[in-house]
């Protein structure tokens, strides 16, 4: 549901939330490409390319800003502190600027490519895209909080704000989190 009321969420969900989405439960031992990540979602050849950072808006406990998810740890980072408009991040769209929080997914390309090159490593990459997102959206349902998926988004200024590298990363999807608006 994209109409979101103004209450926050707890950090305990935005956490669930991370981990569904790109948690690591487990390490496996690759007698060709050493030990490599298990996450919460299948990825091309264990190649884990994506690292979320969410722009926090009203989630319990957390100042407004970006934070960095730590996978390994399972823990938030800051990046960048402070509020921003937010319809200028998701292409001007209106909606998301009362979600509680908003999923950057950055896929980190050479992750996937030095494996699976061009046509065949982006494909990979936007798979897992699609795969990372449902996982976030179903943890998000089941606390209540609804996500929504959105590629609208203006990927230059969302970099910046972040500090990604501009050309071996890049923003693929952006879910907004927050509990619906009822009527």
């Amino acid at each position: 549901e994209r109409g979101f009321s103004t209450a926050g969420i707890t950090r305990e969900m935005l956490a669930d939330c991370l981990f569904a989405g790109n948690g690591i439960v487990e390490f496996r031992e690759d007698e060709d490409f050493g030990r490599l990540p298990i996450a919460m979602t299948p990825s091309g050849g264990a190649r884990n390319p994506f690292e979320l950072y969410v722009y926090v808006r009203k989630v319990e406990g957390l100042e407004p800003g970006f934070y960095h998810y730590g996978a390994l740890d399972h823990d938030l980072a800051p990046v960048r502190l402070g509020e921003v408009p937010v319809p200028p991040m998701l292409g001007g769209q209106k909606w998301p600027g009362k979600a509680a929080a908003i999923v950057f997914m950055v896929a980190y390309f050479p992750r996937s490519m030095w494996k699976y090159h061009l046509a065949t490593g982006y494909r990979v990459v936007l798979m897992e895209a699609g795969f990372i997102g449902q996982n976030i959206a179903l943890a998000a349902t089941h606390h209540g909080p609804s996500a929504v998926p959105s590629g609208a988004f203006d990927e230059s200024l969302i970099e910046s704000y972040l500090g990604t590298p501009e050309v071996e990363a890049s923003v693929i999807l952006s879910l907004s989190i927050g509990k619906p608006k009822r009527d």
